[in-house]
């Protein structure tokens, strides 16, 4: 291969340990349209001892990165690497295409709007949209917060199957944030039933003290929920009436965004309660 990189430099041993891996990672997909690589010739374009490359190979297989034929020794793209890929892909969509109902909710309901995924059973803050209110909560893009006491979480929980949902709740602690926060499992549970009745969840100064949400889930074509969106505001600005408002509006973005995603409407509706 002409003007293959060596391996050899002078960053940092940390850093240079991930470049390598990278690199090795780059050998082994453009070798994917052939029946893989042996590690002698990755050894050879690396200009590394065999040992070396051999451990570098073991870490990204340990990830799923690369995978090593048990007959050929041969290596291959593994199948972590799609996934991650395809994970990545799905997020850039969903971003792109929730954009539009972020903007829109947030102008109509003049609050925060935030868009969430669930990443080892805690919810991830996607995008957000800010209220030109001069008071509003806290939030950034990435930061993580529970999935029992905010309304992204529980409005993402209702909707998985109760497999999923019992693996989730019985591997985290019901962490009490608020006086109401609710902490008992089965209670917890009904008010999940209630919520994909109704078809949004709300988090009534549950996570933290002043601060209310109202969310309601992103369903993809095979109707799993894939994200979350919600309105939040302080709870001085929040009345019954209101929360039943805008868990219509949130409900009805996060349809739209499902419908983009190939989600029938039909199954997307739920009943009001």
């Amino acid at each position: 291969m002409a003007n293959t990189p060596h391996l050899q430099g002078s960053a940092r041993p940390g850093v240079q340990s991930v470049q390598r891996a990278l690199q090795l990672l780059r050998w082994v997909c453009a070798s994917a349209g052939r029946e893989g690589i042996s590690l002698a010739d990755l050894t050879r374009r690396a200009s590394l001892s065999k040992p070396s490359v051999y451990r570098l190979l073991n870490s990204l297989e340990e990830f799923g990165l690369v995978t090593r034929d048990a007959v050929s020794n041969l290596y291959r793209p593994g199948p972590g690497l799609f996934e991650l890929a395809h994970q990545g892909l799905e997020q850039i969509e969903l971003r792109y295409l929730a954009a539009p109902e972020l903007d829109a909710l947030c102008h109509q309901t003049n609050e925060t709007v935030h868009l969430a995924v669930l990443d080892k059973g805690e919810v991830v803050y996607l995008e957000k949209r800010e209220s030109n209110h001069t008071i509003r909560m806290y939030s950034a893009v990435g930061r993580r917060a529970p999935v029992h006491c905010t309304g992204l979480g529980k409005a993402m929980l209702a909707f998985l199957p109760q497999s999923e949902q019992e693996v989730i709740l019985c591997s985290r602690e019901l962490r009490r944030y608020t006086p109401r926060t609710l902490t008992d499992r089965e209670a917890l549970t009904r008010e999940l039933a209630s919520i994909r009745e109704r078809g949004y969840a709300m988090d009534l100064e549950e996570h933290e003290e002043d601060i209310c949400c109202v969310a309601a889930p992103v369903l993809d074509h095979c109707g799993r929920v894939v994200a979350a969106m919600s309105v939040t505001m302080p709870a001085f600005r929040t009345t019954n009436e209101r929360l039943a408002e805008l868990g219509v509006h949130v409900r009805a973005a996060g349809m739209s965004v499902s419908e983009k995603l190939g989600q029938s409407s039909s199954k997307c509706s739920r009943k009001d309660s």
